[in-house]
């Protein structure tokens, strides 16, 4: 590690960047004189193959335009766990602290690479821990800032198809690794980044740092890049269509810390981990239909298990979906492209807090339910 203490360095530095800035009182005439602050709390139970049964609650805070939290935490009959933690804080006028904390205990799956909805030959515990933050300053519609990403995972209890045990050591998606990255964020908007309506988002980072993979003699350089251009276009007072591009560059990341396509940040309905590579292109699609506005019976059911929730009024759409996706890498060129489609409900406390549903299947075959407080564009 001796000869990556420069890469150290850079991260503390970076580390100390995002956390020197206080918070600062708004002005009298701000949002926070004029907009209260909205909550909303949705609990959940699901039945899932691989997690057993799956319970949790998800929590939005949201003074508009000006700070946005998000927690969710959920755990499984059979010992899965997650923690995640998101949100935006103006730290000033001009200012924005935007970030991310996940821990978790997840299964990973290894899959053939042929066949349309195979079982999977490999089962583990992953458990990870991921820290994402940036502080943005703005310049009109343009917000700059350096950046910092870590995260770190170990796998355990891998069995085969039959549920026998087996060892970790000849899978190589299956080592520890870890990296810390430090570089810098550029975000251009002309519309809300928590839950766009009108206008157009370009997000891009550049880190670099330092990879460390147990497999290795020793730690290396890592660099990595990433884009992504969404429109959100208004096409009546009670529709509006989504689209969203972004892809994903990686020089030395080792097979455990490769990008995945499948899940609901890439292609919805997709096995999760059957195609990973150092490169990801994917795309989205979604047309979000208003059909009922001024619910308040779910608010009031929560208020009276939880006082501390406001009653609000609702908004429900109906949203039709498509993604595709691919991952490759230079060692094995690009996997298939992966498609998936399929039919969500948002659940919405305007004009940002957004409850999520999907329904979604593969193309490839494979399907997946996803349950979350937060939009995905």
């Amino acid at each position: 590690m001796a000869k990556h203490r420069w890469v150290q360095a850079w991260l503390l530095a970076m580390l100390v960047v995002l956390l020197s800035c206080p918070p600062e009182v708004l002005s009298a005439d701000s949002a926070t004189k004029t907009t209260p602050w909205k909550m909303l709390l949705a609990p959940y139970v699901l039945g899932n193959s691989d997690d057993g049964l799956l319970g949790g609650i998800g929590w939005g805070l949201s003074l508009p335009e000006t700070h946005y939290f998000l927690l969710g935490a959920e755990a499984s009959s059979r010992g899965a766990y997650r923690a995640n933690i998101k949100g935006e804080w103006s730290v000033s006028s001009q200012s924005r602290l935007v970030g991310e904390f996940d821990i978790a205990r997840r299964y990973t799956a290894l899959y053939p690479v042929t066949g349309g909805s195979p079982d999977p030959t490999v089962i583990a515990f992953e458990r990870y821990i991921e820290v994402n933050g940036s502080l943005l300053r703005r310049y009109g519609q343009l917000e700059a800032g350096p950046a910092l990403f870590v995260r770190k995972s170990v796998w355990r209890d891998a069995k085969d198809a039959d549920e026998n045990p087996i060892p970790l050591a000849p899978f190589d998606r299956l080592q520890p690794a870890g990296i810390g990255l430090g570089g810098f964020h550029v975000r251009w908007r002309t519309t809300n980044p928590t839950r766009p309506l009108h206008g157009w988002l370009i997000d891009t980072r550049l880190q670099a740092g330092v990879v460390q993979y147990d497999p290795w003699q020793e730690s290396r350089f890592e660099l990595h890049a990433h884009a992504s251009l969404a429109r959100a276009q208004k096409l009546s007072e009670s529709v509006r269509l989504y689209l969203r591009a972004k892809g994903r560059f990686q020089i030395e990341a080792p097979p455990s810390l490769r990008e995945e396509i499948g899940g609901d940040h890439t292609v919805r309905g997709e096995l999760g981990g059957r195609d990973a590579g150092r490169r990801i292109i994917a795309g989205r699609s979604e047309v979000h239909w208003r059909i009922h506005d001024g619910l308040r019976w779910p608010m009031e059911v929560m208020h009276w298990v939880f006082p501390i929730v406001p009653v609000h009024s609702l908004e429900v759409e109906l949203v039709p979906f498509y993604d595709v996706g691919a991952a490759g890498d230079p060692d094995s060129g690009w996997a298939r492209t992966r498609q998936g489609a399929g039919l969500g409900v948002r659940v919405v406390l305007p004009p940002e807090l957004v409850v999520r549903i999907d329904l979604a299947r593969s193309f490839q075959g494979g399907t997946g339910f996803y349950f979350s407080i937060g939009e995905t564009l």
